[in-house]
């Protein structure tokens, strides 16, 4: 009687953490590719502006801006410890497989293999989307760089040298404040594992 109570226990808490995890990681890459889609947003608005100077929308595409990157820092703020946390556990467990691998004989090869591809995955899903932000987030400055605001007045030209600067550093996502989380995270840190497997 109390195995099988202590059995169900251990189920529901597996499903608890397990349905905890999936709603984490889509999450995380819902509120990214949000922000991802108000910067995209903020750069179609500055390439319809093209050549003509309309105060009120380069306004609009400023305050638009300033939202973005309040948003994003916000994303940081609340995810920084999550991505941290997910990063050590992804490190951990490729290596982890990867050094088992190969203490194991031959007939267990594919299995560990197929959970070190599951690992991977999994931390491509989570820096994806930070990867994203990045890219959209530059390619509003070159937007806003593009208009033709070189011909505009002194005062013009100081509306749009605004979102220029504030541009030059795109909005990132981090791993406990320490690293920046992209696609060069993913590979180094698979780099480094599939490095075990080479001695």
């Amino acid at each position: 009687m109390e195995q099988s109570w202590r059995a169900s226990n251990y189920l529901t808490l597996q499903e608890f953490f397990t349905t905890m995890f999936r709603h984490l990681i889509s999450g995380l890459a819902f509120f990214t590719l949000h922000a991802c889609a108000h910067a995209r947003n903020c750069r179609i608005q500055f390439i319809k502006l093209g050549r003509t100077y309309d105060k009120e929308a380069i306004v609009q595409c400023i305050l638009r801006h300033q939202r973005l990157l309040e948003y994003s820092r916000d994303i940081e703020d609340v995810f920084s410890c999550v991505y941290l946390i997910q990063t050590v556990l992804s490190i951990s467990v490729i290596c982890g497989f990867s050094f088992t691998l190969l203490l194991l004989g031959k007939d267990e090869y594919i299995k560990y293999i197929v959970l070190i591809i599951g690992a991977m995955a999994q931390l491509w899903i989570y820096c994806w989307p930070p990867h994203m932000l990045i890219v959209e987030t530059t390619l509003v400055a070159e937007a806003a760089y593009n208009l033709k605001w070189e011909t505009w007045s002194k005062e013009q030209r100081k509306i749009v040298e605004i979102i220029i600067f504030r541009s030059q550093i795109p909005a990132k996502l981090t791993a406990g404040k320490f690293n920046t989380i992209s696609i060069d995270t993913f590979s180094s840190i698979c780099s480094t594992a599939m490095s075990f497997l080479r001695y």
